[in-house]
């Protein structure tokens, strides 16, 4: 049975807070392996780039599993090169490569450099959604300009923003406009890039004092700051044991169901998700009092004992907080030019790797989104 708790969204469906991003392996039976496996360690949150080796790999594993749809929660996105009523077009490709009749969430993948363009996608989204063929919309990298423009104009919000977001890019300005917006965060990249954070000495510490691994101790903060999280499905096989010891990092008794709210737009709580409940159900969990935590987010109040990640330890991860040097790793370990070639002249933030092809160069600020 699935543990993985579960968040009410402002269009009022259901996303388990944990997932697996399906990015391609090169052959469509290597990513339908990988996804099974998952599905066997207990998630229900499957989320596919657009290609046929996820989407028809995801799929596969999805029909081999056995569970009923209504208990998986399937992404999909556009790549950018879908213009207008090509977007439903391209969804419609995706279902097929899927064998789906519908998805659960369908994500505008980055800004275009027109916003009147990115309006009239957004809009091919919203009738997808009138439609049945998805049950919620988002975006994925926006950065805050972008998103208000599209919660402005648009008649439906985005449920979600996924964003690459760790201790080391912690998006505190965005975050504050998604809560004000009603936008629930997503996280991918959570370990950070190529899980570099996973050797971290500040995370370590925190581990060994929990007898838990900095893979755990990130998932942990994740979740008690209510973020929603795919992480790479290579890591997929190792979760089952790390998904109840997030669980206990963040504060959750997981064993009788009880998970406690974090930080919600629009304060509701995230509600369990056990296997065989429906993502997009209505599912309450307990209601628990919420304590205050440096980095502008409200966790769930811990448990008693020491199993729970304490406010100072909580507040130790907020000050790991470096964005313009995380930006400067990635330049580095994916030997890109100087970082001038990058950043905007009004020193916004690049945006991360996976989506810089997607949004495009926009002349005189280079391949960027504003944080």
């Amino acid at each position: 049975m699935s543990t993985i708790p579960g968040i009410r969204l402002d269009d009022d469906t259901t996303v388990p807070q944990l997932g697996v991003e399906v990015r391609a392996f090169g052959r469509s039976e290597v990513t339908t392996r990988g996804v099974l496996s998952a599905i066997v360690a207990g998630h229900r949150h499957v989320d596919t780039m657009p290609t046929p080796d996820s989407e028809s790999g995801a799929g596969r594993a999805i029909a081999r599993s056995g569970l009923a749809r209504r208990d998986l929660w399937v992404t999909a996105r556009t790549d950018g090169r879908y213009p207008g009523a090509d977007a439903r077009r391209a969804l419609a490709a995706s279902l097929r490569r899927l064998g789906l009749d519908f998805v659960d969430q369908y994500l505008l993948d980055g800004p275009g450099p027109d916003p009147s363009a990115t309006a009239r996608v957004w809009r091919e989204l919203e009738r997808a959604r009138d439609e049945g063929t998805t049950r919620s919309v988002g975006v994925a990298n926006f950065g805050a300009d972008a998103l208000a423009r599209l919660v402005r104009d648009g008649d439906v919000p985005p449920s979600v923003n996924q964003v690459e977001l760790h201790p080391r890019w912690q998006r505190v300005p965005l975050r504050a406009v998604h809560r004000r917006s009603g936008v629930r965060t997503t996280a991918w990249d959570p370990f950070g890039h190529r899980d570099y954070l996973v050797t971290d000495p500040t995370l370590g510490a925190i581990a060994a004092r929990h007898h838990r691994t900095p893979v755990q101790v990130l998932l942990g903060w994740h979740l008690r700051l209510g973020h929603v999280v795919v992480c790479p499905l290579s890591g997929a096989a190792r979760l089952a044991d790390d998904l109840a010891a997030a669980g206990e990092l963040r504060g959750d008794r997981v064993a009788g169901g009880d998970t406690p709210g974090g930080d919600t737009p629009g304060g509701d709580t995230p509600s369990a998700t056990p296997g065989g409940d429906t993502p997009g159900g209505d599912t309450p969990g307990g209601d628990t009092p919420s304590a205050s935590t440096p980095g502008g987010d409200t966790p769930s109040a811990s448990t008693p004992g020491d199993r729970a990640l304490s406010d100072a330890e909580m507040a130790a991860i907020a000050a790991l907080d470096r964005p313009a040097g995380h930006a400067a790793r990635i330049l580095t370990a994916n030997h890109r030019p100087a970082a001038t070639d990058v950043r905007a002249r009004d020193g916004s933030r690049p945006i991360g790797l996976r989506s810089w092809s997607r949004v495009g160069s926009v002349p005189g600020r280079g391949l960027v989104q504003r944080a």
